[in-house]
């Protein structure tokens, strides 16, 4: 497996673990911010970047599974934008 691969995958698997906590966190009222749109951009260009290091790399071991989790985490994000949404217009009650 080329090493790119392998870099791409850790990343993938790290922002999956951060997409987790983010969501199983309970909420802090200190912080006035919320973190949906940071992770949004995040997770957009990692799925575009593993999507492209995956295109580059057809045939390459990892490289089906990296084009897969670029999926997921543009799937993540969307899931992000639509929480973010909620949460501006106000049909959040946890906020």
């Amino acid at each position: 497996m080329k090493p790119i691969i392998i870099v791409m995958l850790c990343v993938q698997a790290l922002f999956v673990l951060v997409a987790i906590f983010s969501v199983l966190k309970k909420p802090n009222s200190a912080r006035s911010r919320p973190i949906w749109s940071s992770l949004a951009i995040g997770l957009i260009l990692a799925a575009a970047t593993s999507f492209d290091i995956a295109d580059k790399h057809r045939g390459a071991d990892g490289s089906e599974l990296l084009e897969y989790g670029s999926g997921v985490m543009l799937g993540m994000a969307i899931l992000s934008l639509l929480v973010l949404l909620r949460q501006r217009l106000g049909t959040d009650s946890a906020r």
